[in-house]
């Protein structure tokens, strides 16, 4: 016994509207008598479909249809990803300016004497130098910052939400501690370029 598939079914194997119009003949139309609106219904043979289905026009429209669908997902977890960094909560804690330069001092004395132990005493660091050791101190040290970033990563729009979680703390920072507000602002991120 010969079986028959419809439109609906074919759209659902992956077909779509062009490929059905090249690739099948006219369907067989059998009329709905069941049916009070008296539409026909289109069908085509099992084996002509699987048939078909081997062809590099049909496989070259599934890859489309596949690529598109993709794009269609990473646009929506791109959106949910920025939607988080918006809504997530992140407090700057305030110290004394004079705690946090001693704090920044000392953990770039902990990292050089491990990293870099013959360099100079940070102390004697340009004061541009160790005013961006300090925003970066509070940023990664006092703030969820880091953990914020190991949540987002391996996730489309990774680099974007990074950007902008970035742009949020350095906005938080400039805020709580005003002193900093330049070098925050020359540590933002242009967010336009992906």
């Amino acid at each position: 016994m010969e079986q028959w598939l419809s439109k609906t079914d074919l759209l659902r194997r992956g077909w779509s509207a062009l490929a059905i119009d090249r690739l099948l003949p006219p369907p067989l139309s059998v009329d709905k008598m069941y049916r009070r609106s008296g539409h026909s219904s289109q069908l085509w043979p099992l084996d002509l479909v699987e048939q078909q289905e081997g062809s590099d026009f049909f496989l070259q429209q599934i890859n489309k249809q596949r690529i598109k669908a993709e794009r269609r997902l990473s646009a929506k977890q791109r959106q949910y990803l920025l939607s988080l960094v918006e809504r997530c909560h992140i407090h700057v804690p305030r110290h004394s300016y004079k705690h946090i330069r001693e704090a920044t001092l000392n953990s770039v004395r902990d990292y050089r004497a491990t990293h870099a132990p013959f360099r100079d005493d940070p102390m004697y660091a340009p004061p541009a130098t160790i005013v961006r050791w300090q925003v970066n101190f509070i940023r990664h040290e006092l703030t969820c910052y880091d953990d914020i970033c190991k949540q987002l990563a391996h996730y489309v729009g990774e680099r974007q939400a990074h950007k902008m979680l970035k742009n949020k703390v350095l906005a938080l920072i400039a805020q709580t501690y005003p002193k900093f507000r330049d070098e925050c602002a020359r540590q933002k991120l242009p967010l336009n370029d992906k």
